[in-house]
């Protein structure tokens, strides 16, 4: 179809350029078509066949018509996506190529112009420039029909000639109009794994990276009390094999589509992992406060807040503040974690640089809130959502 032109890179030879214009799959539709579409070439054989020209000469204007036909099915292709006015200097072209044909056919060579209406329709240039050359032509053939050959022909020729250069236009359009619907189709389908690909990857780091840091602390945590709390250590090696599992469970969810997290969980993960990492836990004793919408975002601010503190901030206190519509996690530890230095992410995310904070950030503008974690002006680091 006209705009696969534009498809692809340029080719570096002109001979490239040529293999690869009449190689396109559009090219291939048109090569179908126009080949259907020589039957019309029926009226110029037999004129040639009945002018009683001499048997050379009627063999000569057969070459000649066949040599035409090719350059007919084979050339509109190579102007697919160029610019209008190379398109109607091509049809002029064509159109002047018929002038060989005047000692053979005489005025019957009126009836080839309707195949240079049509390359021309199919070249993909605007509507009007096509209509314009097509009205050209069937001026010309009016005027020459008129002048020359018979009145009856003088009034149906051009009328056809301009409604088949119109139709196929039409159909052209059509048919470009098909392979962008197709184009705009494979990009949303990308975009969508794209976008599957992000979550999924999200939401594994959000889950492993929590899961790996409430483990760590608890391995280091049994390897202490080992020596002299042996039922202790025990105990905590009991949670490490019960996390681990619940972390497995969760990866396979996530990756089939059907996991959530759930606030109060959460919390109640966020206040054992804590204390597990000697941090001194203030967190809320209810989430009844909270909106159904917006306590799935909360949990998963919950869960990669607390994974940031116990991880970077060397903290000895951590607040977790629930309100309606806001969360925010507080510890008075070093100020940054992670790799450290703030960015604005859009126009309602402020995050410090790391994969999880930028994964929250995206998961909080999705669901569009606005999302600020910075170092605290007393000290520690802040994370705080809006939804």
């Amino acid at each position: 179809m006209p705009a696969e032109a534009a498809e692809g890179r340029a080719p570096a030879t002109a001979t490239a350029t040529w293999r690869g214009a009449l190689d396109r799959r559009g090219a291939r539709r048109w090569y179908l078509g126009s080949l259907v579409g020589l039957v019309w070439l029926g009226i110029p054989i037999a004129t040639l066949w009945t002018n009683g020209l001499p048997l050379w000469a009627e063999l000569l204007g057969q070459v000649l018509l066949v040599a035409w036909a090719a350059v007919y099915v084979l050339g509109p292709p190579l102007f697919w996506g160029r610019t209008t006015r190379q398109t109607i200097a091509g049809g002029v072209v064509f159109t002047l190529s018929t002038v060989v044909f005047v000692p053979f056919l005489g005025v019957g060579v009126t009836s080839l112009w309707v195949f240079v209406a049509i390359a021309v329709a199919m070249a993909g240039t605007t509507v009007r420039a096509e209509a314009l050359f097509a009205g050209i032509l069937a001026v010309l053939i009016f005027v020459v029909l008129a002048l020359t050959g018979p009145v009856g022909d003088a009034i149906y020729l051009p009328l056809i000639t301009f409604s088949i250069a119109m139709m196929m236009s039409a159909f052209a359009r059509q048919l470009d109009l098909v392979r962008r619907l197709r184009e705009s189709q494979a990009e949303a389908a990308r975009l969508a794994v794209e976008q599957e690909r992000s979550r999924v990857a999200r939401d594994i780091h959000d889950i492993l990276g929590h899961s790996l840091t409430v483990i760590t602390v608890k391995a280091e945590l049994a390897g202490r009390l080992l020596p002299e709390h042996p039922l202790r250590a025990g105990a905590e090696i009991d949670d490490i094999e019960r996390l681990a599992r619940g972390a497995l469970a969760d990866v396979r969810a996530t990756v089939t589509g059907y996991r959530g997290v759930n606030l109060a969980a959460e919390l109640s993960g966020a206040r054992e992992a804590l204390n597990s990492a000697g941090i001194q836990a203030d967190l809320p004793n209810s989430i009844e406060n909270v909106p159904g919408e917006t306590s799935q975002l909360f949990a998963w601010v919950v869960r990669e807040g607390v994974t940031n503190v116990i991880r970077h901030s060397r903290a000895g206190r951590c607040t977790i503040t629930l309100e309606p519509h806001r969360v925010e996690i507080a510890d008075d530890g070093w100020g940054v974690p992670g790799d450290g230095g703030v960015a604005a992410a859009d126009a309602h995310v402020t995050v410090t640089r790391g994969n999880g904070l930028s994964g929250l950030a995206e998961r909080v503008a999705n669901a569009g809130g606005s999302l600020t974690a910075c170092p605290a002006p007393q000290g520690g680091f802040v994370l705080s959502v809006t939804a």
